[in-house]
């Protein structure tokens, strides 16, 4: 029974299950979450360690949950981004956009890619998580 779960787990590790990485503010160590598979984590000192250490563990997470006679859940599938979202804001928001393209010659679409691009790299660097995110 074991030789067959490891085969079934080897089979099951390699689906495209999602993994999030992110910084920990408290730890200052990089966290690499499999999503579908709980207590599945790995944690380094770079993005690429948590995410290699993250990645070595789905097998023997299968086969644990195999031998367990647990549940192994399918890989979630992610979205497929269109790059168009519609976003509702304030008035005085808009018109300070607008503001901000016409002083820079641009459109209000290229300004607001341009702050949001700055923003989310700016997130993924920190050490902690925006306000708002904060639980």
């Amino acid at each position: 029974m074991a030789e067959r779960s490891r085969a079934s787990a080897r089979d099951l590790a390699v689906k495209p299950y999602p993994i999030r990485v992110f910084k920990d503010r408290e730890s200052d160590d990089w966290v690499a979450e499999v999503s579908d598979l709980p207590g599945c984590i790995g944690v380094g000192e770079t993005r690429e360690e948590a995410l290699e250490v993250a990645e070595g563990f789905i097998e023997p997470w299968i086969e644990d949950a195999l031998e367990n006679e647990a549940a192994v859940p399918e890989p979630s599938e992610r979205s497929e981004a269109s790059g168009r979202f519609v976003a509702r804001l304030p008035r005085s928001l808009h018109a300070r956009l607008q503001e901000m393209a016409a002083d820079e010659g641009t459109s209000l679409n290229q300004v607001v890619v341009m702050l949001l691009s700055e923003g989310v790299a700016g997130w993924r660097g920190s050490r902690s998580s925006p306000s708002w995110a904060r639980t």
